[in-house]
């Protein structure tokens, strides 16, 4: 039985819209007790569990950001590992000299390696900061008059 790169990916995309339109991060109970990953204290401030985020993260990129809710880091990691992971896929099958798919594997280990990392510390780091805005836009002038815009954006 053989599939090909576009059946194998269109299932796991449907894996992946079914997961987010009826499932919620705390109530998968593989890995943790249900509501017992994210919890909160005395003074109001959420903690998430850092183990719980690495763990999402090590079974689908990207997972990991979408618990420490940073939707847009965890879709550009998801779909940059889809990309890699499909292109590592086509190179194999076109091909004999796999050169070009080790390295898109060298990069699909980079980002997968960074996925856990920054998933991880994110949870560690979920409530600190203060200023929750995602984009900050401001603009004046500077010493010498010069007009200046500065803009931030979190993601």
């Amino acid at each position: 039985m053989t599939f090909d790169l576009w059946s194998l990916i269109s299932v796991f995309c449907s894996l992946i819209v079914c997961f987010l339109l009826f499932g919620d991060a705390s109530a998968v109970g593989a890995f943790e007790q249900v509501g017992a990953d994210t919890t909160t204290h005395a003074d109001s401030v959420t903690v998430k569990s850092p183990m719980g985020a690495l763990v999402r993260s090590m079974v689908v990129p990207g997972w990991g950001q979408w618990y420490n809710e940073r939707p847009i880091k965890g879709a550009v990691i998801f779909s940059t590992g889809l990309f890699l992971g499909g292109a590592m896929m086509y190179e194999q099958q076109r091909t004999l000299d796999h050169r070009q798919r080790n390295t898109y594997f060298l990069w699909f280990l980079g980002v997968f390696l960074y996925n856990i990392a920054d998933a991880y510390v994110d949870a560690h780091l979920y409530g600190f900061e203060e200023d929750a805005e995602t984009v900050q836009l401001a603009y004046g002038n500077s010493d010498d008059r010069m007009p200046m815009v500065f803009m931030r954006i979190r993601f």
